[in-house]
């Protein structure tokens, strides 16, 4: 059942195909000729692309077929309006950030003279603070996968690797076997933005050269031939984002993680236990691939939170009084 779920076929799909550009819409030509641009030209993720996709196009449904030269400052600023109530503020960020990409494209490529947008101020967007796991959540999903079989040894590793390089679903998913360099424990990565890295831990290492060995032998008593990527099913198939998304979620359950458990949470977490342990902003920004700090910023309003409840425990106003006056009972 789950590798029909996982099988690689399942998972293929296209953002963009070519009948889409006759669509009657003059401003959703101009969004899939823009879509086309960045899946061909800058080798954007097709995550990326998607969310262009879906942003902008609910953009030029909501103009009701106007044309692009009918589009204008005031059209953008009431759609905005209309999308903070439903909207989070980060999220009408996202919304704000990729219009104004896709109106600058239209300048640029010469379909539009002056982007509306032009002078239009980001919506201000407060640091908010992020969930990582708890320390004992992580301790109960590793002793779910504490066995040496291999689907206990493989779901090891993708925690661990989560975990120690803080990856996005779709990179974990993407690595091949010749992406390893086991001289200098690094895993070349084509992240977002084409951005290369990382470098892995001593203890995931360990784990990854015992899942390797685990997976030969895996391939070997199913007389499968090998493929290129490092993550395979128990049916020796290549495991996909969604497999590894389903076999997160099964560890959570069977460990008794409460609340949400997704891949990206262990991207907070990484970022965010990076931090803890002395690594620099900057060198968590690197590390995660980030092009701004922004998110940077939210683990580090996470950390202060955390500490500042740490440090109520010994200043707590009512503690303090109640024990210099033990008299005074609540």
């Amino acid at each position: 059942m789950l590798d029909q779920l996982i099988d690689d076929k399942k998972q293929s799909y296209s953002i963009v195909s070519l009948d889409q550009l006759i669509a009657q819409n003059e401003l959703d030509r101009y969004l899939f000729l823009f879509l086309i641009t960045k899946e061909n030209e800058q080798n954007l993720s097709l995550r990326t692309i998607h969310d262009y996709k879906q942003k902008i196009s609910r953009f030029t449904s909501w103009t009701k077929k106007k044309v692009l030269a009918e589009i204008t400052r005031e059209d953008i600023q009431i759609y905005l309006h209309e999308l903070r109530k439903t909207c989070k503020p980060v999220s009408l960020l996202g919304y704000f950030t990729n219009l104004r990409v896709w109106f600058n494209w239209l300048v640029n490529n010469d379909y539009l003279d002056k982007s509306p947008m032009a002078k239009m101020q980001k919506p201000k967007v407060t640091v908010e603070i992020v969930e990582p796991l708890r320390i004992k959540d992580i301790e109960k999903m590793l002793l779910v996968c504490s066995t040496n079989d291999f689907m206990a040894v493989r779901n090891r590793l993708i925690i661990l690797m989560l975990l120690d390089t803080g990856l996005r679903l779709s990179e974990l998913a993407s690595i091949k076997l010749d992406d390893i360099d086991p001289g200098r424990h690094i895993i070349k990565i084509l992240g977002k933005g084409a951005k290369e890295r990382v470098a892995i831990g001593v203890k995931a290492y360990a784990t990854l050269a015992k899942y390797v060995a685990a997976r030969l032998d895996r391939l070997n008593r199913l007389r499968r031939k090998n493929i290129d990527y490092l993550f395979i099913s128990d049916e020796c198939r290549r495991l996909t984002p969604w497999g590894i998304y389903i076999a997160i979620k099964t560890i959570a359950s069977r460990a008794g993680v409460e609340g949400r458990c997704h891949p990206h949470k262990f991207r907070h977490t990484s970022g965010t236990m990076a931090l803890l342990n002395g690594a620099s902003e900057r060198e968590v920004q690197l590390m995660l691939g980030h092009s701004t700090p922004l998110m940077i910023k939210r683990y580090t309003a996470t950390i202060d939170s955390m500490f500042a409840a740490e440090k109520h425990r010994i200043f707590s106003p009512v503690d303090r009084l109640l024990k210099k006056y033990a008299q005074v009972k609540l």
